[in-house]
């Protein structure tokens, strides 16, 4: 319970979500942009009945916008209206066939067989139910039917974990979020609902120069716990660790795409 209220919480605005988008495109050292390589895996029917579960800003859409099929009918649904709002916002002028469903991803209220596509970019990890998800995800597939989930490994972003954990002690947060969905212990679990499933790993990496944009990026992760009033002091930090490592701080960056059929 307290996890969930953490994730509302982190995506009640936003916010978070914008800073750490800026910050990777800023960055990254594998230039090629994310949601390109993503789009890259896809394969579409002409005409596709597709689901995106918790579309966040929408950017996989935005960022391939010339690759949208005229015949497509795309469904793209967040547990949160403002996510849901921004998404909408930034589709305006995108050219597509487009519905916005608020619902979480353990009760998707959709029959059976309806989808070709089901798409959960960076986002099971956050299930409440991980197993009912899934099972939920495979019911709504169509035979043959795909499923496109990304995440990231248990080495991703650890730098940042260490950060945070040399300087307030505790957990850590980016760990601990990982634990329940990552490239590690993914391909299991998407075994218990999938008979055939493969995974496609991508290299990159951060490296930033600018102590400010670590700071923002530190305290934009969920369960960072930096309060209001060391927030301060956390800069002055990031600013000593910053010019220990002469102005350039490097970030492994570790995701990839599991693809899983509904045979």
């Amino acid at each position: 319970m307290v996890f969930n209220q953490q994730v509302t919480a982190q995506y009640r605005t936003s916010v978070n979500l914008e800073v750490r988008i800026h910050i990777y495109e800023r960055f990254s050292t594998n230039k090629y942009p994310w949601m390109w390589w993503v789009f890259d895996h896809f394969e579409f029917p002409c005409v596709c009945h597709i689901l995106e579960l918790g579309c966040g800003l929408g950017k996989l859409w935005l960022k391939n916008a010339h690759r949208i099929g005229p015949d497509w009918e795309i469904i793209l649904s967040d547990f949160s209206d403002t996510m849901l709002g921004k998404t909408q916002a930034n589709l305006m002028g995108i050219q597509g066939k487009f519905q916005f469903k608020k619902f979480g991803v353990e009760d998707i209220p959709f029959a059976p067989d309806t989808f070709d596509v089901v798409i959960a970019n960076h986002m099971l990890y956050y299930a409440v139910d991980l197993d009912r998800a899934l099972s939920e995800i495979h019911r709504v597939l169509h035979p043959g039917g795909k499923l496109y989930a990304s995440t990231n490994s248990m080495k991703h972003l650890k730098e940042i974990d260490d950060l945070l954990v040399a300087f307030r002690g505790g957990e850590r947060p980016i760990v601990s979020v990982l634990e329940k969905f990552n490239l590690d212990n993914g391909l299991d679990i998407l075994k218990r609902h999938f008979r055939e499933v493969n995974l496609c790993r991508r290299a990159n990496s951060l490296l930033i120069n600018d102590p400010v944009a670590l700071t923002s990026f530190c305290l934009s992760i969920m369960r960072a716990e930096i309060s209001q009033d060391r927030q301060a002091a956390f800069a002055k930090y990031i600013e000593r660790i910053m010019n220990e490592c002469e102005g350039k701080f490097s970030i492994v960056k570790a995701a990839g795409l599991f693809i899983a059929v509904k045979v």
